[in-house]
């Protein structure tokens, strides 16, 4: 033990009964009772309430994002629906043409980049 140790304990045995019990301890020979302080805990449970609340406001956000990201890829899903049910009939009716015996013209052959730009200059 060194001489503070000794001092302390020194001090502690001088003590009356009740200030010495376990209600108190020593730190660096500052004499503190133990249990909650007061104020902490209202702290605390702010700082918990005010963290929930941020969390479930970014969850919010995280899911209003998810849902714009779906309906996004949906109408880009739905576009490239109506090219390929384009394309089919194109290709069905390229087929019957040939097995008339009809060869079409390279103009009279749309490709999917046409029907594109053809949607936006009639949207204009």
């Amino acid at each position: 033990m060194t001489k503070t140790d000794d001092e302390e304990k020194k001090y502690l045995q001088d003590l009356p009964d009740d200030l010495s019990s376990d209600a108190t301890q020593s730190h660096g020979g500052k004499m503190r009772r133990s249990g909650p302080r007061k104020g902490k805990r209202s702290l605390k449970a702010i700082d918990q309430r005010t963290k929930l609340e941020r969390s479930r406001q970014s969850a919010r956000e995280c899911r209003a994002r998810k849902k714009e990201k779906y309906q996004l890829l949906e109408e880009m899903v739905e576009g490239k629906e109506k090219t390929v049910l384009a394309l089919r009939k194109q290709l069905e009716d390229l087929k019957k043409d040939l097995s008339n015996g009809i060869l079409p013209k390279a103009e009279d052959i749309k490709s999917p980049d046409d029907d594109e730009d053809d949607e936006s200059t009639d949207n204009e």
